[in-house]
């Protein structure tokens, strides 16, 4: 409101713009009517001037521009780093969560900053963001932690480290087999016949250096095959190559260990459980640290194969013992042999080897007990190089004297694949 003139003299009063007396008597002064008594010299200006009066009303001086105002969708607080106590500019500057400091602080002084030992997970928001960079996305710290591959456990040094795979020259079930091994457990290799099952555990013994034995189970195959015999006349002791690799360290593979006889299983349970074996000498000798021991079956060992009718069930307590490795065709490793077998002509040996995988995929929707294995891929291809027919091959080494339907069944898939190779 604007300052009006009294037409009466004052007496003892101040100026509330200047500070200073108003003459008694002078009628040169002005009232200001937002305030009661507020008096002020006439030539102190009409203009609200600032006041030191604690509780008077002041206005800004009418020519001062006003601030630009900054809308309220885009200001953001003003961030000190807590390392370096200087601005931190979350436009243009990269930036961390610090979770212990639970502040922002520059990437810089993140990274010269000394570790503390607070590690504990309660000081810790999985969702608080943890790295933030321009034009990226921000990454939580719950992210962060799940994008880092866990670190593997180191064993100490075994002899089965000399195990390794070499693409072309060994199975790729190598690696599975190295890792049942190294924990002393018993790995059973089961699968089509011809996957080179007993070949992967003579390359796996001679890596490592150990005697292989190879045992062929069968229905009349005895304990003493393990444990040994006496002679019933003179008492003398005979052992076994099986009690050889128990007592010294070697490897011993159980081969189409579906056709032993329940005794026979009963033995090596006992034996694969306790790791000790009384001898026929009357000798308790504990395993080997370095006795290993595998199976190997073309069926599960459940006896229910309608492909292998013959097999057994061989309990479950036996089965409880082993580790289920189930062994199928490399045919990476199919197609380096076959190439040696060509003598390197790799185009010969690949069409070969396509027409060995396509009838190998036709004879299985027979479900007949004919099996196109690599091994039948291998001298196959030596009958070719010898210049033997290719009917003459597959009777030879496929069909295998096989009743007359299921001859004829699978000849009238392998005659789509007729030609010399």
């Amino acid at each position: 409101m604007p300052n009006i003139k009294k037409p009466f003299a004052l007496a003892n009063v101040k100026c509330y713009k200047c500070g200073k007396d108003i003459p008694v008597g002078s009628m040169d002064w002005s009232y200001n009517t937002q305030k009661r008594g507020l008096f002020a010299h006439s030539t102190c200006g009409t203009s609200f001037a600032p006041s030191k009066t604690p509780n008077s009303l002041q206005n800004p001086p009418a020519n001062t521009p006003e601030p630009p105002k900054t809308p309220v969708s885009s200001q953001k607080p003003t961030l000190i780093c807590p390392l370096c106590n200087n601005i931190l500019d979350r436009n243009t500057e990269i930036y961390r969560y610090d979770v212990e400091l639970s502040k922002y602080v520059h990437e810089s002084c993140f990274k010269n900053k000394k570790p503390t030992i607070k590690t504990h997970s309660n000081f810790v928001n999985e969702n608080e963001v943890f790295f933030v960079s321009p034009g990226s996305r921000n990454i939580t710290l719950k992210e962060l932690r799940a994008s880092k591959p866990k670190a593997t456990k180191k064993h100490p040094p075994d002899i089965t480290d000399l195990i390794t795979f070499t693409l072309g020259e060994t199975h790729e079930l190598i690696n599975d087999i190295k890792i049942v091994l190294r924990r002393r457990r018993y790995p059973f290799l089961y699968g089509s016949p011809g996957a080179g099952k007993t070949y992967l555990c003579q390359q796996i013994a001679k890596m490592m250096n150990l005697k292989f034995v190879l045992v062929s189970c069968a229905e009349d195959l005895f304990r003493s095959e393990i444990i040994g015999s006496r002679s019933p006349l003179s008492g003398a002791y005979f052992s076994t190559a099986a009690r050889e690799v128990w007592e010294n360290g070697g490897f011993i593979l159980f081969d189409e260990c579906g056709n032993s006889s329940g005794s026979f299983l009963n033995t090596l349970n006992a034996a694969l459980e306790q790791k000790i074996i009384k001898f026929a000498d009357e000798k308790t000798i504990p395993m080997h640290p370095n006795c290993f021991i595998a199976f190997a079956d073309n069926s599960a060992l459940y006896g229910t194969d309608p492909l292998f009718p013959e097999r057994k069930d061989a309990g479950g307590a036996f089965r409880d013992r082993l580790t289920y490795l189930e062994t199928t065709y490399d045919l990476i490793l199919e197609l380096a042999i076959l190439t040696k077998i060509f003598d390197s002509d790799r185009p010969r040996a690949a069409t070969w080897h396509n027409a060995v995988r396509s009838i190998r995929v036709e004879i299985a929707k027979l479900n007949i007990p004919i099996f196109p294995s690599p091994r039948f891929a291998y001298k196959a291809a030596e009958y070719f190089y010898d210049g033997v027919s290719y009917d003459k091959i597959m009777s030879w080494e496929l069909f295998r004297g096989q009743s007359i339907d299921n001859i004829a069944l699978a000849r009238a898939v392998t005659d789509k694949f007729k030609k010399a190779y």
